[in-house]
């Protein structure tokens, strides 16, 4: 099945130097838990799903390629997200939006998620079945444990 990908570039930041130097990448991104190399300068982030696998991949013209299963971005936005800006960070880079012809700051982009989360744990609570107030206005009595009964 082919899951449409969201698309992000790491580039340069309009006058400054960029570092997107294979070997610098591959050493970084090579100690990172579920990142594996798969090409030179070609990266996989975690195991295969139905919707794909996150690519990062390093480009001719200097530039990172990031593609990320759709899904991905709301099931794993924190570690996506953070494997994202971490590579931009160091690459001295940032990461371009090319779906929204706009540059991503890590601090909107992880304030949303939260509010994200925060709004799906409401519906979750306001969606779950409410629990049976106690009917016996007597104390609970505590148990004895086990090696104590005799």
């Amino acid at each position: 099945m082919d899951t449409p990908n969201y698309e992000l570039t790491i580039r340069a930041k309009p006058d400054e130097a960029f570092n997107s130097d294979v070997g610098m990448l591959e050493s970084k991104l090579g100690r990172i838990p579920g990142v594996s190399l798969i090409a030179p300068g070609t990266f996989r982030f975690g195991e295969p799903d139905e919707h794909g696998v996150m690519e990062i991949a390093a480009l001719e013209n200097g530039s990172i390629s990031i593609r990320i299963p759709r899904p991905w971005v709301m099931e794993r936005g924190p570690q996506v997200f953070a494997l994202v800006f971490m590579t931009a960070e160091w690459c001295d880079g940032e990461v371009f939006d090319p779906q929204i012809d706009d540059t991503l700051q890590k601090e909107v982009v992880l304030q949303g998620m939260v509010t994200v989360r925060q709004t799906q744990r409401e519906q979750e609570l306001k969606s779950a079945p409410e629990t049976p107030a106690p009917t016996s206005d007597a104390p609970a009595q505590p148990k004895r444990p086990w090696w104590k009964k005799g």
